[in-house]
């Protein structure tokens, strides 16, 4: 999971080409908010939110593609 979680913040801030500083920031972000994400769904909150089972909640690369294709002007 952690190797999924730091690929693409890491992939993403060298395709958009961003400073060693500013990558640093996008993958601590991103391993923060897959925890706090994986402690939700664990633990659960109210009667509503949270599947209360053992899941693991990482970064996905769903969102590279159109972004790609907007930055190459297709």
């Amino acid at each position: 999971m952690y190797a999924g979680a730091i690929a693409v913040p890491l992939m993403f801030g060298a395709g958009a080409g961003l400073d060693e500083a500013s990558v640093g920031v996008l993958v601590n972000t991103d391993v923060f908010v897959a925890g706090v994400i994986t402690l939700v769904q664990s633990l659960g909150v109210g009667r509503l939110l949270g599947a209360r089972l053992p899941l693991v909640t990482g970064g996905s690369f769903v969102c590279v593609t159109p972004m790609a294709r907007r930055w190459s002007g297709h």
